[in-house]
């Protein structure tokens, strides 16, 4: 199959039995997008025509713009089983290679990645004008030549048989990369065996303890990783943590990994055992391991990480509903260790400041976080308490309190972006505030002071 690229978002599939158009209505500048073709589909309309491709029609309305608009009507074209071009929207669905919007007055850089991750198709390309025109392969593990082998394209000209390049490392902004050279798009390392599931409901259960293990072991192998690659200068570095280099960082989750290890140990045996032997005795020992050179730091934290997957797998089933004391003087059951050893890892990642932003995070941790985190507002001893209302512009999810309910106030922007907010890993700048129905000007200066993570 051939694809074309050319104005706004319209493209133009060709094979031996014909050739369509995939196209908005009437914003297509260029008359030879539509030379020769048996059919023009239209993602802004009813009217849909068929010949000599196989075209399956996906999703019904464009992608949510403004809270007080209703969405206009929009189709996607799954075509051949093989390409996907969704039109005005973001709707994911299992195809090889997808026409990502690629710039749009109603596209934030984090929700194009989001959908990436979610879709995580083998090939992309940009569906939009505006943007350059992209190819790149994504983290689905699929090879670049099998992708480009059954399309490959080209903006307002045929493709070519250039094979296509993974750039990287990249660089990425706070939550997540932008475009980069023309031809070329930069999207951040993704070091995972599986695709992300849409970010409907998490698909990952907090509650099972080995289940979530695979998260955490992933997730560690994203972290040693990016600490792989720190020189002693930048080793030695400010951390987003106040006070803490990234030695002190990496210090800090190998002691932590021995703390739950041994608190989740005591646990098999019914016996309570703190995670730490005092607050002193917790900064002492990250004090001390600080300071150390990069290997040994790596090395603790595999022999760590080995060490409470090894206790997550051997500890006996009933032990699980064991009570366990936090350092925070929480009491939880000691199924929750798994996910507790999860955050850890997922937010100090971050706190290295080493490339690791809120756009890298799973969207299965992404959506359980929001969800934890969004009831420190509502639930009673909560203090402050501003009924707060949480909207994702990514996956159109809402926490907190129910508009019906009256919220004082309403906070929207991309998941991962919220929950950088409410976790204290990123300012409000970014995100849109609401009160009565009117925007707020300064959402930064609207949102409630948050209270501290548990």
């Amino acid at each position: 199959m051939r694809i074309t690229k050319y104005g706004h978002a319209c493209v133009r599939l060709e094979k031996e039995s014909g050739a369509v158009t995939i196209d908005p209505g009437a914003l297509t500048p260029e008359p030879e997008a539509f030379d020769g073709v048996s059919a023009v589909l239209v993602t802004h309309g009813d009217t849909l025509s068929v010949a000599g491709f196989d075209i399956t029609v996906v999703g019904e309305k464009h992608h949510h713009s403004h809270p007080d608009t209703e969405p206009a009507d929009n189709v996607g074209f799954l075509v051949d089983g093989e390409v996907f071009h969704p039109g005005d929207a973001l709707t994911v669905i299992d195809a090889p290679t997808l026409l990502v919007p690629g710039q749009a007055p109603w596209l934030t850089v984090p929700a194009m990645l989001t959908y990436l991750r979610e879709a995580g198709p083998s090939t992309t390309g940009s569906s939009t004008s505006g943007a350059p025109w992209c190819w790149t392969t994504c983290s689905s593990g699929r090879a670049n030549a099998r992708a480009l082998s059954s399309a490959a394209c080209v903006p307002g000209r045929a493709s070519t048989s250039e094979p296509s390049r993974r750039v990287g490392p990249p660089n990425p902004s706070a939550f997540g990369t932008v475009p980069s050279r023309a031809g070329e798009t930069v999207l951040p390392p993704r070091r995972r065996r599986h695709r992300s599931p849409p970010m409907t409901e998490p698909a990952l259960d907090p509650d099972s303890p080995r289940e979530v293990l695979s998260a955490v072991t992933a997730a560690t192998e994203r972290l040693t990783a990016t600490a792989a690659e720190l020189t002693p200068e930048r080793l030695g570095g400010e951390s987003l943590c106040p006070g803490w280099t990234r030695g002190h960082v990496l210090a800090h989750l190998a002691r932590n990994a021995d703390a739950l290890t041994g608190t989740l140990a005591g646990a098999g045996r019914g016996e309570q055992v703190p995670m730490y032997a005092g607050p002193e005795a917790r900064e002492s020992d990250i004090e001390e391991g600080a300071p150390r050179p990069l290997a040994d730091q790596l090395a603790d934290l595999r022999a760590t990480a080995e060490e409470f997957a090894r206790t997550v797998d051997t500890l006996p089933q009933d032990a699980w509903t064991f009570a366990v004391r936090m350092r925070s003087g929480s009491v939880l059951p000691a199924s929750s260790l798994p996910w507790f050893r999860l955050r850890e890892l997922e937010y100090h990642h971050v706190d290295l400041d080493a490339g690791y932003t809120p756009g890298h995070w799973p969207a299965d941790f992404v959506a359980h976080e929001l969800s934890t985190l969004a009831e420190r507002f509502t639930r009673p001893g909560s203090g402050e308490a501003h009924r707060l209302r949480l909207v994702t512009t990514d996956t159109r999810r809402e926490y907190g309190v129910p508009e019906h309910e009256g919220p004082e106030l309403t906070v929207e922007g991309p998941a991962a972006a919220l929950v950088a907010w409410l976790s204290g890993r990123a300012g409000a700048d970014g995100l849109a505030a609401y009160r009565d129905g009117q925007r707020v000007a300064d959402a930064a200066s609207a949102v409630p002071e948050l209270p501290p993570m548990a």
